[in-house]
């Protein structure tokens, strides 16, 4: 599954996930729980552990379960 062969589930992730994010953000602010900036540093310091860990420790981690999943059989 990629994104330019399934388009539209692409899309409706993308708007689900973006909702959830933005309802949690103003949860948090309406509850009293955090103020403006936790919430936007958060969010950076969450944004920035899924690019890290994208970007960085993908192959390292497919690799691992690859080598895992073999030694099994």
């Amino acid at each position: 599954m990629s994104v330019s062969t399934h388009r539209l589930a692409f899309g409706v992730a993308t708007v689900v996930a973006m909702t959830f994010w933005l309802l949690s953000l103003l949860d948090r602010i309406f509850l009293g729980k955090h103020t403006l900036n936790q919430v936007v540093l958060g969010s950076q310091l969450g944004i920035w552990c899924a690019f890290f860990s994208h970007f960085v420790l993908r192959d390292s981690i497919f690799s691992h379960f690859t080598r895992i999943t073999y030694k099994a059989r």
